[in-house]
């Protein structure tokens, strides 16, 4: 985080990637982004990448009951993002290390 260079190519090459992701989605006639934390017919060791798109608390308020009947539980999960942990990401980027 303290090195800035190092921070702005990691943030570009971030948002390329999801955009690839994105098209490729769009390619395999699916949505563009990852409704509830569904593999999409990828292969069992890509699972990973989408851990936690099925969240529906954001900001300690659960979406779910709040919402419910008014909002579907895939319309809350694509809505929002929490960010992951560093644990988490260390999972997701492992294998590529």
């Amino acid at each position: 985080m303290n090195a800035k260079p190092i921070l702005e190519t990691a943030l570009r090459i971030h948002a390329t990637e999801a955009t690839h992701a994105a098209r490729v989605r769009y390619l395999r006639g699916q949505k563009g982004w990852v409704p509830l934390a569904s593999a999409s017919g990828l292969p069992q060791a890509a699972a990973g990448v989408y851990m936690g798109e099925d969240n529906v608390i954001q900001k300690g308020i659960n979406l779910a009951d709040l919402l419910s009947g008014q909002v579907s539980i895939e319309g809350i999960t694509e809505a929002f993002d929490e960010p992951p942990t560093r644990d988490q990401v260390m999972a997701i980027v492992k294998p590529f290390l």
